[in-house]
């Protein structure tokens, strides 16, 4: 899932944080809604190193070490070849994922959508991520202050033509 939550057919919110995997699939199976829901180590299966996989983190209401301590064994038994992208917006949840897997083949990347994000991020912390992540519209904002940092970009999801052709004008 890219979103923290899900729509039941009432249209109440369901918060993944609140539900074990185990109450979120009896959730989509009593509602009869129209999502898919796969482990991570069936998704890790699935991708089986045919495509790069991005993990995004997000902050939320949950314990990181023992997130950590779940993920570690999955992410360790897939191997990744550096076709697995982990980033988010949390410093905090960067640095000690980093430091988790840091013996593994994986690139990290820092989410941001405003510069104070970027900004206030440890030196420690950029030395160890392979790219920024900003929202499309940072670019258009800050490019000298983002392109400072020399590190690849990876741009949020655009939607329109338009933003392509004005990204591309940055790069000219």
């Amino acid at each position: 899932f890219h979103n923290t939550n899900l729509t039941d057919k009432k249209e109440k919110k369901i918060y993944f944080c609140d539900v074990t995997f185990n109450k979120m699939s009896q959730l989509v199976k009593k509602e009869k809604l129209n999502y898919k829901l796969t482990t991570l180590e069936e998704t890790l299966n699935l991708v089986n190193h045919k495509i790069h996989l991005y993990i995004e983190i997000k902050k939320s209401n949950y314990d990181l070490d023992k997130f950590i301590d779940a993920f570690l064994p999955l992410i360790t038994k897939y191997a990744p070849k550096y076709d697995v992208v982990i980033h988010s917006f949390s410093h905090t949840i960067l640095e000690k994922t980093i430091e988790a897997t840091k013996h593994l083949n994986i690139k990290y990347g820092l989410l941001f959508e405003h510069i104070e994000e970027l900004n206030s991020a440890s030196k420690k912390l950029i030395n160890s991520i392979n790219y920024l992540h900003p929202e499309d519209i940072m670019l258009y904002k800050y490019s000298g202050k983002i392109f400072k940092y020399n590190l690849p970009i990876n741009t949020w999801t655009i939607n329109s033509t338009n933003t392509i052709d004005k990204l591309n004008k940055i790069n000219n």
